[in-house]
């Protein structure tokens, strides 16, 4: 068993497609929540696609969120190929890490993010899908979405 500091380690698994404007505000959020709480960052992501910390490739979100992070802040990027198991991958970085599920948390906006999702103690559904919205509801999870836009 680790030292006390590794004990009391969380971490934040994120699994999205980012289909949606929604989708990107709710995890942009979630992901500096979970930053400025010390918490490890973890993104799952094919090997194409958007990279929530530095936005899509045509860089509309400008520049790399990695650099603006404190000092000490941790971010992982696994890369997850064609036919593997996210859920597996999750498992085997928490095991790694020394990083009990209790204390983890995994954001998904799409049905297949489901793996990551069971894996985790603390799931966590952004709105959209809406097959992966009913499967969250049937067991508790929380579904985020993001607020409506103020109007004047």
């Amino acid at each position: 068993m680790g030292d006390m500091g590794e004990d009391l380690r969380r971490a934040a698994f994120f699994d999205l497609a980012l289909n949606s404007w929604e989708s990107f505000e709710v995890a942009r959020v979630a992901l500096e929540s979970h930053r400025s709480a010390g918490d490890l960052l973890v993104l799952l992501r094919a090997e194409a696609g958007v990279d929530l910390l530095s936005g899509p490739a045509d860089g509309v979100w400008g520049e790399d969120a990695t650099e603006s992070a404190p000092p000490g802040r941790d971010c992982l990027r696994i890369a997850i190929g064609a036919g593997e198991s996210k859920s597996w991958a999750v498992v085997e970085a928490m095991a790694k890490l020394g990083l009990d599920a209790s204390r983890c948390f995994a954001y998904g906006d799409h049905h297949d993010s489901l793996g990551t999702l069971g894996v985790v103690g603390n799931p966590r559904v952004l709105g959209g899908d809406p097959d992966l919205a009913e499967y969250a509801r049937n067991r508790g999870w929380p579904i985020i979405s993001a607020a409506p836009p103020l109007t004047c």
